[in-house]
Protein backbone atom coordinates (compact mmCIF):
# COMPACT_ATOMS: atom_id res chain seq x y z
CA UNK A 1 0.00 0.00 0.00
CA UNK A 2 2.57 2.63 0.71
CA UNK A 3 4.71 2.07 -2.47
CA UNK A 4 1.11 2.73 -3.99
CA UNK A 5 0.66 5.98 -2.05
CA UNK A 6 4.36 6.65 -3.34
CA UNK A 7 4.02 6.43 -6.79
CA UNK A 8 0.35 8.18 -6.87
CA UNK A 9 1.08 11.59 -5.42
CA UNK A 10 -0.70 13.31 -7.46
CA UNK A 11 -4.38 11.49 -6.44
CA UNK A 12 -3.43 11.62 -3.34
CA UNK A 13 -3.52 15.03 -2.98
CA UNK A 14 -6.12 15.82 -5.05
CA UNK A 15 -8.04 13.19 -2.51
CA UNK A 16 -6.91 14.95 0.27
CA UNK A 17 -7.82 18.33 -1.41
CA UNK A 18 -11.56 17.42 -2.02
CA UNK A 19 -12.04 15.47 1.85
CA UNK A 20 -10.16 18.51 3.36
CA UNK A 21 -12.47 21.57 0.78
CA UNK A 22 -14.95 23.42 2.50
CA UNK A 23 -18.13 24.28 1.25
CA UNK A 24 -17.20 28.31 -0.28
CA UNK A 25 -16.14 28.46 -3.26
CA UNK A 26 -12.34 29.23 -2.41
CA UNK A 27 -11.89 26.58 0.07
CA UNK A 28 -11.48 23.66 -2.22
CA UNK A 29 -8.81 26.19 -3.66
CA UNK A 30 -6.89 26.76 -0.63
CA UNK A 31 -7.19 23.17 0.74
CA UNK A 32 -5.58 22.08 -2.47
CA UNK A 33 -3.01 24.60 -1.52
CA UNK A 34 -2.58 23.15 1.54
CA UNK A 35 -2.51 19.84 0.79
CA UNK A 36 -0.81 19.91 -2.44
CA UNK A 37 2.76 19.16 -0.76
CA UNK A 38 1.99 15.50 0.07
CA UNK A 39 4.34 14.60 -2.91
CA UNK A 40 7.13 16.34 -1.32
CA UNK A 41 6.26 14.74 2.07
CA UNK A 42 6.31 11.36 0.96
CA UNK A 43 9.65 11.93 -1.33
CA UNK A 44 11.21 12.54 2.28
CA UNK A 45 10.43 8.71 3.01
CA UNK A 46 12.89 6.24 1.97
CA UNK A 47 11.87 2.78 0.85
CA UNK A 48 13.34 -0.84 0.98
CA UNK A 49 12.82 -3.09 -1.69
CA UNK A 50 9.44 -4.88 -0.76
CA UNK A 51 7.89 -1.13 -0.20
CA UNK A 52 8.03 -1.28 3.53
CA UNK A 53 9.35 2.35 5.08
CA UNK A 54 13.38 2.83 6.11
CA UNK A 55 14.36 5.90 6.48
CA UNK A 56 12.39 9.22 7.09
CA UNK A 57 13.77 12.51 6.72
CA UNK A 58 11.62 15.14 9.12
CA UNK A 59 11.12 19.05 7.71
CA UNK A 60 13.16 21.32 9.48
CA UNK A 61 12.14 24.59 7.70
CA UNK A 62 10.28 25.25 4.87
CA UNK A 63 7.81 22.00 3.29
CA UNK A 64 9.12 22.58 -0.45
CA UNK A 65 11.35 20.70 -2.68
CA UNK A 66 14.50 22.43 -1.48
CA UNK A 67 14.07 21.76 2.02
CA UNK A 68 17.28 20.39 3.77
CA UNK A 69 17.43 16.64 4.50
CA UNK A 70 19.87 17.01 7.33
CA UNK A 71 18.24 15.14 9.88
CA UNK A 72 17.20 11.35 9.87
CA UNK A 73 14.81 9.24 11.57
CA UNK A 74 16.16 5.38 11.30
CA UNK A 75 15.22 2.43 13.46
CA UNK A 76 18.63 1.03 12.68
CA UNK A 77 20.54 3.96 13.79
CA UNK A 78 20.12 5.26 17.27
CA UNK A 79 17.20 2.97 18.21
CA UNK A 80 15.16 5.54 15.90
CA UNK A 81 15.88 8.61 17.44
CA UNK A 82 16.41 11.34 15.13
CA UNK A 83 20.36 12.04 14.37
CA UNK A 84 22.18 14.42 11.58
CA UNK A 85 22.16 12.58 8.69
CA UNK A 86 25.24 10.51 7.64
CA UNK A 87 26.59 10.79 11.23
CA UNK A 88 24.84 9.19 13.54
CA UNK A 89 24.62 12.04 16.35
CA UNK A 90 21.86 12.47 18.03
CA UNK A 91 19.96 15.92 17.11
CA UNK A 92 18.80 16.12 21.08
CA UNK A 93 22.38 15.45 22.13
CA UNK A 94 23.49 18.54 19.87
CA UNK A 95 20.83 20.64 21.23
CA UNK A 96 21.15 20.04 24.64
CA UNK A 97 24.76 21.34 24.23
CA UNK A 98 23.81 24.47 22.64
CA UNK A 99 21.54 25.44 24.66
CA UNK A 100 24.03 24.68 27.48
CA UNK A 101 25.65 27.47 26.15
CA UNK A 102 28.31 26.08 23.55
CA UNK A 103 29.04 27.38 20.21
CA UNK A 104 27.98 26.41 17.08
CA UNK A 105 31.39 25.91 16.02
CA UNK A 106 32.74 24.54 18.69
CA UNK A 107 29.82 21.40 18.92
CA UNK A 108 30.58 20.98 15.20
CA UNK A 109 34.36 20.72 15.32
CA UNK A 110 33.43 18.01 18.44
CA UNK A 111 31.79 16.16 15.86
CA UNK A 112 34.13 16.42 12.56
CA UNK A 113 30.22 18.33 10.98
CA UNK A 114 29.60 21.31 9.42
CA UNK A 115 27.88 23.80 11.70
CA UNK A 116 25.20 23.79 9.55
CA UNK A 117 24.42 20.56 10.13
CA UNK A 118 24.54 21.64 14.16
CA UNK A 119 22.07 24.09 13.09
CA UNK A 120 19.86 22.19 11.07
CA UNK A 121 19.87 19.64 14.09
CA UNK A 122 18.88 22.51 16.94
CA UNK A 123 16.70 23.65 14.46
CA UNK A 124 14.87 20.16 14.25
CA UNK A 125 14.78 20.30 18.10
CA UNK A 126 13.19 23.57 18.75
CA UNK A 127 10.32 22.69 16.66
CA UNK A 128 9.47 19.31 17.96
Amino acid sequence: MLASLRDDRKTLAKEIASVGASSQKGGKLLAHRKFSGAGYCLKRVEHDDDGMPTRFYPFTRGYGREAPKLVVIDPSVAFGRPVIAGSGVRTGVVARRIKGGELISDVADDYLLEPSQIAEAVRYELAV
